[in-house]
């Protein structure tokens, strides 16, 4: 009896910390959003805009080396660093925050992305990508330390 009792309490405990399923994205996120500037010791992240698509293309979206090991593939043109800019917008459109551009503070060269992409409101994938010569310095741990701080504001769970 004792046995069956620790299990139905342990049984308990687990489904109380199981996600529930969510209706939309707008039933929990509803008037949030972060802010699309945000400044740390040394880095701006930044929503992107159109015109950084030159930028971006050229930095390091073109470069196979930098994006050798990434989920997404190296951008053959311009073209497809303007469709992931549309994508961006969509995102930042739909959540409460989307993909972010990496700024060095003082000359605000571009250095690289990193952000969100929701799955579902308490579900994201994060990661980042830097230009080369941006490479060895910790901007990607400074970066994606502001994403995760980020992400607990929004009630993110889980990032996949």
């Amino acid at each position: 009896m004792l046995t069956h009792a620790y299990r139905e309490a342990e049984g308990a405990a687990q489904n109380a910390w199981r996600v529930r399923p969510i209706r939309s994205p707008d039933s929990i996120l509803a008037g949030m959003q972060v802010p699309e500037h945000i400044e740390t010791n040394r880095l701006v992240l930044r929503k992107p805009t159109a015109g950084d698509a030159e930028a971006i293309y050229e930095r390091y979206a073109s470069d196979a080396e930098v994006t050798k090991y990434l989920g997404w593939p190296r951008h053959q043109s311009i073209e497809e660093t303007k469709a992931f800019l549309a994508h961006s917008e969509a995102e930042w459109n739909r959540w409460p925050a989307g993909p972010y551009l990496i700024e060095c503070r003082g000359d605000r060269k571009l250095l690289g992305g990193t952000g969100f992409t929701f799955e579902a409101p308490t579900v994201a994938i994060t990661g980042y990508v830097l230009a080369r010569d941006a490479w060895g310095y910790g901007y990607a741990t400074e970066a994606l330390s502001t994403v995760v701080a980020l992400s607990r504001q929004l009630g993110v769970q889980r990032f996949v």
